[in-house]
């Protein structure tokens, strides 16, 4: 084990507002692999789907202080949920997202190679619960002549895979996140609960700043 002095404190930021919506340019930021979790649909449980979390990072839009001051180096993320289906279910929201984000289907399929890409994320405002969240509405691509007017990623980008898990980037996934990873069924026994001894990480490192609570969640409760 090594002890490293850390690179700067946690900041305490204000409460963010709303982001408006509509069309936002962005990129993805990264893909958590969260494994499979049972369905339910129309109350009916169906076999398990794999799951993913893809979170993007919004090239015009950033945090705010408590002065409503945008911070700059700081943008906001966006993140969703889905189940993964086959890319011949052109109904399936995986399938809608995948092709947003891939239209010439360049890595067939495979999402962990679409940390950076970018992306124009359709942003909507959702009541629940008696509050207004930002959700995901769609994604789709960004026409070749404007990919370099969007910038490269400012946070690190990486994708986690839960059945081969990176420890590190393990912690770097928010709490919530966490949780969802360690419900799924294949959790247990797995080589995640090992390197986690069964529990959760003695410490959990502050999840980023620009990171979404579970507000954020927008689980496909379809059956695809």
């Amino acid at each position: 084990m090594s002890l490293r002095a850390p690179k700067q404190e946690k900041t305490n930021f204000a409460a963010q507002p709303n982001l408006e919506p509509g069309s936002y340019p962005a990129r993805v930021a990264r893909v958590y692999g969260a494994g499979r979790h049972p369905v339910v649909f129309q109350g009916e449980v169906k076999a398990p789907k794999l799951k993913i979390w893809v979170v993007y990072e919004l090239v015009d839009a950033f945090m705010v202080d408590e002065h409503g001051d945008e911070i700059e180096g700081k943008p906001r993320w966006i993140t969703e949920s889905f189940n993964l289906s086959p890319l011949t279910q052109e109904n399936a929201k995986s399938t809608m997202r995948y092709k947003g984000i891939d239209p010439t289907l360049k890595f067939d399929g495979d999402w962990s190679q679409l940390v950076g890409m970018p992306v124009s994320v359709t942003v909507v405002n959702n009541a629940k619960g008696g509050k207004v969240y930002d959700n995901v509405g769609g994604v789709t691509a960004v026409r070749p002549r404007d990919v370099a007017k969007i910038p490269d990623l400012v946070n690190e980008g990486f994708f986690f895979d839960s059945g081969e898990p990176n420890l590190e980037y393990f912690n770097k996934i928010p709490k919530f996140i966490q949780d969802d990873i360690k419900a799924s069924i294949d959790y247990p026994g797995s080589k995640l609960e090992k390197l986690l001894g069964g529990a959760a990480p003695q410490k959990e490192i502050p999840k980023e700043d620009n990171e979404p609570e579970a507000n954020a969640e927008a689980d496909d409760d379809m059956p695809w």
